[in-house]
């Protein structure tokens, strides 16, 4: 038996965040429970963490306080400072952050793409089914987001690092100058020169992260490795990157104001309910718990709306629609990963 084809034709805005708002509620247990199966147990051991480091955290951020007046660096070691419980705790933060940023994460969008495709094609999935990915596109998909990242970070840095530079230098300037009215032109200069320059740093960034938008869906759907994700990423984009641009920017504005916002009010009452120095590490632990808890509700909305978005590209570009028909006449049931083209 087969399932009947979805509505594919291209979408025009309306009728993208319209599909969205519609596969979305329809299959919402389903999608927040493939987020929340990663993402719990990383929450409790995010709170079993805070718990057990609170009180020794506390303990030592006083006596740090008491000690360092009288501390001398040229006399005493800082073996006698009390920093190994702060270490320890900002150690293991470190590590789970990192490990929620570059392995979780990119499982749990994995599991949503593979999810939101079968659903949009009218197959069925369930929570547990739609992590069953294979190896070959897990590890795809882990390396394919970790390549993203660092190249943001590279821009990044790169950029604010040659941002940094032009202050001192412009600071440089001015400090030797000694006419008024040229240290006031070279203030307004600095001024402008700034604005520009973070907006050339968003532009930059935004560029790098939209362009590989769509790494996920190609690594899952269709079992690209790592280099060929980015490059299928890259050539789906060509000719609607603005299009893409704007529709990314309204689904943030979007969950900013149904999600950020409320979860922003959550945090700030965290800080003044836990507001003692003694509970620093506890406020912290919750409110990271907030942050993380926040992901289970953003990241299936963005999904669905990424890879609807995938698939609008691909029947614009690539005749997707008349593929799936083509092999729905021939009584092929085509899974989201037989239906790539030969030339991808």
């Amino acid at each position: 038996m087969i399932s009947p084809l979805p509505n594919l034709r291209p979408m025009s805005l309306g009728d993208l965040l319209d599909a969205t708002f519609r596969l979305f509620r329809n299959n919402f247990l389903t999608f927040i429970g493939i987020a929340a199966l990663m993402q719990l147990p990383f929450i409790l051991l995010q709170l079993v963490l805070g718990f057990a480091f609170n009180q020794q955290v506390a303990t030592d951020i006083f006596r740090l306080a008491d000690e360092l007046p009288g501390f001398d660096p040229g006399t005493d070691s800082f073996g006698t400072l009390p920093l190994a419980g702060m270490f320890a705790f900002i150690g293991f933060t470190l590590v789970l952050a990192l490990f929620q940023a570059f392995v979780i994460l990119p499982l749990i969008n994995g599991a949503l793409a593979n999810a939101v495709s079968r659903r949009f094609l009218n197959q069925d999935v369930g929570i547990i089914g739609a992590y069953n990915l294979g190896a070959g596109r897990i590890i795809s998909v882990i390396v394919t987001n970790l390549i993203v990242a660092l190249l943001g970070g590279l821009v990044g840095g790169v950029l604010i690092g040659g941002f940094v530079f032009v202050i001192f230098a412009i600071s440089a300037v001015l400090a030797s100058s000694g006419d008024s009215g040229s240290g006031a032109l070279l203030g307004v200069l600095a001024f402008f020169g700034t604005f520009a320059a973070l907006i050339v740093l968003l532009l930059l960034i935004s560029f790098v992260f939209v362009r590989f938008i769509f790494v996920t869906q190609a690594a899952v759907l269709e079992g690209k490795g790592p280099i060929e994700a980015l490059g299928r990423s890259w050539r789906l984009l060509t000719g609607s990157y603005w299009r893409v641009l704007g529709i990314v920017v309204l689904i943030f504005i979007l969950l900013y104001i149904l999600v950020a916002i409320p979860t922003s009010i959550a945090s700030f009452a965290i800080g003044l309910i836990f507001s003692r120095p003694e509970d620093f590490v506890l406020q912290q632990t919750l409110s990271g718990v907030i942050s993380y808890s926040t992901q289970i509700l953003v990241l299936p909305f963005q999904l669905v709306a990424y890879t609807l978005l995938y698939y609008d590209l691909r029947v614009r570009k690539e005749g997707f629609d008349m593929q799936m028909m083509a092999e729905q006449s021939y009584n092929v049931p085509a899974t989201p990963w037989q239906v790539d083209r030969p030339n991808g």
